[in-house]
């Protein structure tokens, strides 16, 4: 095969590329298209955890007085209830997430089939129960890092200065 490559090549204008070239090519293009997406996945885990993070600081600062009633009259699962209320919304998120990535998919099956002449017949997009339930459990464990810095804050609250600082204003 090597011979015979060496050959044809030395024919002027002719190129020629074995099948052992153009794996190592393909499997170089699939390995940074790996990276690319882990990249990328990357950064949307950290932006939906700063986001979720934001979302939850601000919630504790808008509710100061309401947190600083319940400390007041001696509740004490403050920092419970903006757990809660964060995994709730991240599960709830989660959820969309999956409805939404599971009806693009099909969407981009049928635009592909279209244009591609020789698809496979099977489906090209599986989904399977296993990994919906690892991407649900993924942004509940997300939204719980995400929560502890606030439901803290929520929980070591003065009453009497979180009245106070939302009378004062």
């Amino acid at each position: 095969m090597g011979a015979a490559s060496t050959r044809l090549q030395r024919i002027p204008g002719a190129q020629v590329v074995t099948l052992a070239e153009m794996m190592g090519t393909f499997l170089n293009l699939v390995g940074a298209a790996r990276t690319l997406v882990a990249a990328v996945a990357a950064v949307a885990i950290a932006v939906g955890a700063l986001g979720v993070f934001n979302t939850m600081m601000a919630a504790v600062l808008e509710r100061t007085t309401e947190m600083g009633v319940l400390r007041a009259v001696g509740a004490g699962g403050v920092w419970a209830l903006i757990w809660l209320e964060t995994v709730a919304l991240c599960a709830l998120g989660g959820a969309a997430g999956l409805i939404g990535a599971a009806a693009f998919a099909r969407f981009v099956e049928t635009w592909l089939r279209t244009r591609l002449p020789f698809a496979p017949d099977g489906a090209l997009v599986r989904t399977e129960f296993s990994v919906a339930l690892l991407c649900l459990l993924g942004s509940v464990l997300l939204g719980t890092l995400a929560a502890l810095l606030p439901a803290w804050r929520a929980a070591r609250l003065s009453p009497v200065e979180a009245i106070r600082a939302t009378n004062g204003a």
